[in-house]
């Protein structure tokens, strides 16, 4: 068989780092957000049940305010989209209000409809029995997407889906009719929709194009805002494909290598080009159809992936339960890197101090 070499300077930019911290960022706060407005920074903020239009966050006077009325607890996150208009997602109630800019001020708040996760009658939803189902907002698109039953007079299934696009109420195509959001794809731009049944289907906002028929066991690989998503199988017949422009998914050949274990697909988020794999001994990246280690380790330990926040992150175990944590990063100058990534010489992680090189 003939060895692919992969070239180094694909591999570059990235290297292992031990027991990596968690990111020291400023606090998160997703139900606060900071506009432009005419090049000048604005705020916008929330209380339980309320949005202000803030030249500074610590002000108590604001230019802007509207009512987001929750019935029982809190405004959750905040989404400014391209279009100008405020997604407000709330616990119980959710809203799209427009911002507009001169001057810098909220229009009318929109409320989606109070939907509900299961056939419910007029008596049962009046005393509270029935539960409402939460909107999806779509950065990608720019709306959101609702799906549930209106309550009925003797509780008959009445399912309905919308889209709620600059404040208008639209109904969703039929053919998504059971239907439910699965996630953004920024490449191409749109968004991934699924049954029970495990049929895959592709909305780009205008055009609806089907994508497989029979995807149950099937999971999507890729997170919302990465260049490249992937749809991958990990039993038998195990299979990856590649969603592309069109849009239509493109196979990518399983190496035999792989066929008997149990594997997880990563791409970082802002890579075109490297597909990774992990499997119970290896970390492996893609090159011309074939998977290259470039980390290992000795048969009496196993690897795990961690969660994935950007970083490629992973746990080298024992069989006896000692571990250790590591991660594959791109380079930086505050990264300490424990190795970089070389395609001819794969990593060979312990734990503690062991670490040599094949």
């Amino acid at each position: 068989m003939v060895r692919l070499l992969l070239p180094k300077w694909l591999l570059s930019s990235y290297c292992v780092v031990k027991d990596p911290k968690p990111k020291q960022e400023q606090e998160y706060k997703p139900y606060q957000l900071n506009i432009s407005v005419d090049g000048k920074s604005l705020y916008i903020d929330s209380s339980t049940d309320k949005v202000y239009l803030k030249r500074r966050l610590e002000d108590t006077e604001y230019l802007s305010s509207v009512p987001a009325r929750q019935r029982e607890f809190n405004i959750e996150s905040l989404a400014l989209g391209k279009s100008g208009w405020l997604w407000i997602d709330g616990a119980d109630i959710d809203y799209m209000v427009k911002v507009n800019t001169n001057p810098p001020a909220f229009g009318t708040p929109v409320e989606l409809p109070d939907l509900k996760d299961e056939p419910c009658s007029y008596l049962w939803n009046f005393f509270g029995f029935c539960r409402s189902v939460g909107a999806t907002y779509s950065s990608t698109l720019d709306r959101a997407f609702i799906t549930g039953y209106r309550p009925t007079l003797l509780g008959f299934p009445d399912q309905v889906s919308f889209e709620m696009v600059a404040g208008e109420l639209k109904n969703l195509p039929p053919e998504l009719k059971g239907f439910r959001w699965v996630q953004d794809v920024l490449n191409p731009r749109g968004v991934l929709f699924t049954d029970n049944a495990g049929k895959y289907l592709f909305y780009d906002g205008i055009t609806l194009t089907p994508l497989m028929a029979e995807a149950r066991n099937w999971r999507i690989y890729g997170e919302t805002g990465s260049l490249r998503t992937f749809l991958a199988k990990n039993q038998d017949p195990k299979a990856i494909f590649e969603l592309k422009a069109g849009p239509t998914l493109v196979p990518i050949a399983v190496p035999e290598e792989l066929m008997n274990h149990v594997w997880q697909l990563f791409a970082f988020p802002t890579d075109s080009q490297q597909l990774w794999i992990v499997k119970d001994k290896s970390i492996a990246v893609a090159f011309k159809g074939r998977f290259r280690p470039v980390v290992t380790v000795p048969k009496e330990y196993s690897i795990g992936v961690r969660e994935l926040d950007g970083s490629l992150n992973f746990t080298v175990a024992l069989f006896s339960g000692d571990l250790a944590n590591y991660s594959i990063v791109k380079i930086s100058p505050d990264v300490k890197c424990i190795a970089k990534l070389n395609p001819d010489k794969p990593i060979l992680l312990g734990i503690g101090n062991n670490k040599f090189q094949k």
